[in-house]
C-alpha cells in the first residue's frame, strides 16, 4: 500500500524546518560596543543565538561560541590596554580570562588575570606594575560546580588564597587566606570547617585559634548517611547543606548546639578566590566598579556554586512545641528519649535482680554455717532428727541451688539482655523456696534453744521428707 502526502504539505514542512535553522549574522551595535555573532529565529520569533560569538566592547573583547542559546567550547575573554571611562575617571584594563563551557556550565580549567590602572596624578600616565590593581586566579569546574584546587592573588592589598574542592563541590582540605601581614587558615573536613588559626605574620602571634576536630570527628564517625543524623554523646546532629556565600569566608557558627555554639569567626571576613568567579561586577581598589569580564557580553552565564556543611543540633522550641530540625531528627528524638527511658528502667531491674541475688546467696550461706552446730545438737538428742533435719535442707535447696549459682550479674551495669531477664525470672521464682529454707533452719534452732520437744519430734520418723518439712512449718 502506497501513502500518497499532499506536495503542498511537503513543500510547507520543508519550508518551515529551514525558516527554524536558518542561521543568519548579526554585524552591528551590540550593548557598549560591536558584535558579530550567529543565530536563528525560533518558531516564535525569538533570536536563539547558535554558533560563532565576538564581540568588542569598550572594556574588554569576547570570542565563543553558542549552541541553542548556552555558551558552548572555549571563551576567551581579552583587553591590552582597553582604556575607557566612567564617571569618576579614566580607567586602563589589561585581561586575559580563558576557559570552556559546557551547555552553558563552566566545565575544566579557567585562568583569570585582569589588571585595572587608574591615572597617577603625579605623572598624568597610567599605573603600571605593582601599583596596578590585578587579580589573578585559577580553578577548575564540572557542571558549574567549584572542583580540584583554586588560587586567587591580587597585587592590591597583597591578597594571597590556595583552597581546595571535592568532586562534589564541597570546601576541602586546608585554606590559606594571606593578606598584608595576616595569615588565617581554615581545614576542612567532609565540609565542615573544624580547625582555624589567625595570626600575625611578622610576630608569629596567634590571634585566634579554634580547634573542635574531636567532635567534628565524633560526628562523621557516627554519621547515618541514609538519615542525615549523627549521635554523639546522646544527642542528636544533622548536616545542613550551604550554599557558600562569599561575602562570608567562613560561618560564624559552623557548630550550632543546644546551649552554646562553637564559634569560629573572629570578623567579617569575605571570600575573594570565591567571589571572582561569582560576583557580576568587581572593584576596581576599593573606589571603582567595573562588570566582571566572565560575565561581560555573554548571555545565559550561571554563577558557579560550591557549598559547605554547618553542623547543627536536634533541639525543641518551646516557643512552637515543635522540634527545630528535619522529620528524622524528631523521629530519633522520640527513639532516643524512649531508649533513655528503657535504660534507666533496665538499670533498675540490674540492681533489684543483683540485690536479690545476692540476698538469696547470702541467707543460703547463713544457714549452711549455722547448720552445722544445729546438726550437731540435734545428733545428741537424736540421730534420726540431725538426718531429717540435713534431708529437709538438702531437699529444699535442690530447687534453687543451681539457679543461684549457675549466673552471676556484673560488678557495674553494662546493658540487659534477654538472659539478664531470665534468670532474673528464675530468682523471683524460688525466692519463696530459700525462704522456706530458711524458716525450716530457723523453727528448728528456736526449738533447739527452747527445748521444745513438741517441734523436734516432728523431725522423726522415716517418712516423705516434703511432710516432714511441711509439719515443722506449720508447727
Amino acid at each position: 500500500m502506497k501513502i500518497r502526502i499532499p506536495l503542498l504539505t511537503l513543500i510547507l514542512g520543508i519550508t518551515t524546518n529551514s525558516f527554524a535553522q536558518d542561521i543568519k549574522i548579526f554585524n552591528d551595535k551590540f550593548q557598549d560596543g560591536f558584535a558579530e555573532y550567529e543565530y536563528y529565529l525560533n518558531d516564535n520569533y525569538d533570536v536563539v543565538y547558535n554558533g560563532y560569538f565576538k564581540f568588542n566592547g569598550e572594556k574588554y573583547d569576547v570570542k565563543g561560541s553558542y549552541k541553542n542559546n548556552l555558551p558552548e567550547g572555549e571563551w576567551i575573554v581579552t583587553a591590552d590596554k582597553r582604556e575607557y571611562s566612567n564617571w569618576q575617571s579614566k580607567i586602563q584594563t589589561n585581561t586575559l580570562v580563558k576557559g570552556k563551557y559546557s551547555n552553558g556550565l563552566l566545565q575544566g580549567t579557567w585562568t583569570y588575570e585582569n589588571a585595572f590602572s587608574l591615572i597617577d596624578f603625579r605623572t598624568g600616565k597610567f599605573k603600571t606594575g605593582e601599583e596596578t590593581d590585578k587579580d589573578v586566579a585559577k580553578a577548575s569546574f564540572l557542571n558549574n560546580h567549584f572542583v580540584g584546587d583554586i588560587n586567587y592573588s591580587r597585587n592590591f592589598q597583597k591578597i594571597n588564597i590556595s583552597g581546595s574542592f571535592d568532586n562534589n563541590g564541597y570546601i576541602a582540605g586546608t585554606w590559606t587566606y594571606t593578606k598584608a601581614y595576616e595569615e588565617d587558615i581554615v581545614k576542612y573536613k567532609n565540609g565542615v570547617a573544624y580547625w582555624r588559626l589567625v595570626r600575625n605574620l611578622p610576630t608569629n602571634e596567634k590571634i585566634l585559634i579554634i580547634d573542635i576536630s574531636e567532635f567534628v570527628n565524633n560526628f562523621w564517625d557516627n554519621y547515618d548517611s541514609i538519615n542525615n543524623i549523627s549521635i554523639v554523646n546522646d544527642k542528636i546532629y544533622y548536616a545542613e547543606k550551604k550554599e557558600i556565600d562569599n561575602s562570608e569566608r567562613i560561618k560564624e557558627n559552623v557548630i550550632n548546639l543546644t546551649n552554646i555554639d562553637i564559634v569560629t569567626n573572629r570578623r567579617v571576613y569575605d571570600n575573594p578566590a570565591i567571589a571572582i568567579w561569582q560576583d557580576i561586577s568587581v572593584d576596581i581598589y576599593q573606589s571603582h566598579s567595573a562588570t566582571n569580564p566572565l560575565y561581560y557580553g555573554i548571555r545565559d552565564s550561571r554563577s558557579p556554586i560550591a557549598y559547605e556543611i554547618l553542623i547543627k543540633e536536634c533541639s525543641y522550641s518551646t516557643s512552637n512545641n515543635k522540634y527545630i530540625s528535619n522529620s528524622t531528627c524528631t523521629q530519633m528524638l522520640k527513639e532516643i528519649k524512649h531508649k533513655k527511658e528503657l535504660e534507666l528502667k533496665n538499670t533498675e531491674t540490674f540492681l533489684e535482680a543483683k540485690g536479690l541475688q545476692n540476698k538469696l546467696k547470702q541467707t543460703v550461706i547463713k544457714v549452711e554455717e549455722e547448720s552445722k552446730n544445729v546438726k550437731t545438737e540435734l545428733e545428741n538428742i537424736k540421730v534420726e532428727y540431725a538426718q531429717n533435719y540435713q534431708s529437709s535442707l538438702s531437699y529444699l535447696s535442690n530447687k534453687f541451688s543451681s539457679i543461684i549459682n549457675e549466673y552471676s550479674y556484673p560488678e557495674k551495669y553494662n546493658g540487659w539482655t534477654n538472659n539478664d531477664n531470665k534468670n532474673y525470672n528464675n530468682l523471683k521464682r524460688i525466692e519463696n523456696t530459700v525462704d522456706n529454707f530458711l524458716q525450716f533452719h530457723n523453727t528448728i534452732m528456736v526449738a533447739l534453744r527452747d527445748n521444745d520437744k513438741k517441734t523436734l519430734k516432728k523431725l522423726k520418723g522415716d517418712g516423705d521428707i516434703s511432710q516432714i518439712i511441711s509439719l515443722v512449718m506449720n508447727k
